[in-house]
């Protein structure tokens, strides 16, 4: 182009669209859309993969033949809500705003695919840390979360400070502050109880309200045996095992 141009150099000149054929400007349309389409995923991709973890509140769209529901969040992207990640009695309407956690980022076909959950126990977690002040600043911590999404959930606590009742500062005054909690849950029955690393202790607490006779614990076979009334069996057990499920998963 000239004499003085050496290689590595940029060079740029201006091609005039007026000069272009029309199947060249069908061409260099169909290639900036995929371009931009491109940077639109990479952008949510990158978004989403950041906030992977976190809580997110959108609206809902449309609900797919009963398989998912599409929730847009503020900037419209669309996020998928699985029937499976929904707790059992979530009914939900147009245009309403619902709460999930970001569960994952998939690549379905050439777009994004954002997974969202509502079953999930760190989504539980999270809403302890969003209603509890305590749990926010570092004074309580969350030892574990087990649930069984809709029925009935376990939540093992732990205070930093011996002046904190950890279960009495997540229930609050006549569970003014668990109450919003199990609301979001659709009525979800939260057990709280204070963490301990005495393991006889803490298979009561996790039995609770079940009174315990006795404990059994045979650390080499992992194998825990507990011994109650027999009008204590129904509570130990709880419904539908509900109880000693989710007591075993604690432990």
């Amino acid at each position: 182009i000239q004499d003085d141009f050496e290689v590595g150099e940029d060079v740029s000149e201006e091609v005039k669209i007026a000069d272009l054929g029309r199947r060249a400007i069908l061409a260099l349309r169909q290639n900036l859309q995929a371009r931009i389409f491109e940077h639109d995923n990479a952008t949510i991709m990158k978004r989403f993969e950041n906030l992977q973890g976190t809580i997110i509140t959108g609206e809902v769209h449309h609900d797919v033949r009963h398989k998912m529901t599409i929730i847009h969040d503020d900037y419209q992207n669309e996020l998928v809500l699985p029937r499976e990640e929904q707790i059992p009695g979530d009914v939900f309407r147009k245009g309403e705003p619902v709460r999930a956690l970001v569960k994952a980022v998939e690549i379905r076909g050439t777009k994004p695919s954002v997974i969202l959950s509502r079953t999930d126990p760190r989504f539980l977690e999270l809403l302890f840390e969003q209603e509890i002040p305590e749990i926010a600043d570092g004074l309580i911590m969350i030892k574990k979360v087990v649930r069984i999404p809709g029925e009935k959930a376990k939540v093992a606590v732990e205070s930093y400070d011996d002046r904190i009742d950890p279960v009495g500062a997540c229930v609050g005054m006549k569970g003014s502050r668990i109450h919003g909690i199990v609301r979001e849950l659709c009525g979800e029955n939260i057990d709280v109880i204070n963490y301990t690393t005495n393991l006889q202790l803490y298979v009561t607490r996790a039995l609770a309200p079940a009174h315990l006779s006795s404990v059994e614990i045979d650390e080499e076979k992992r194998h825990i045996s507990v011994y109650v009334a027999p009008d204590e069996v129904s509570k130990a057990i709880g419904k539908n095992g509900q109880n000693i499920r989710l007591a075993t998963k604690l432990v």
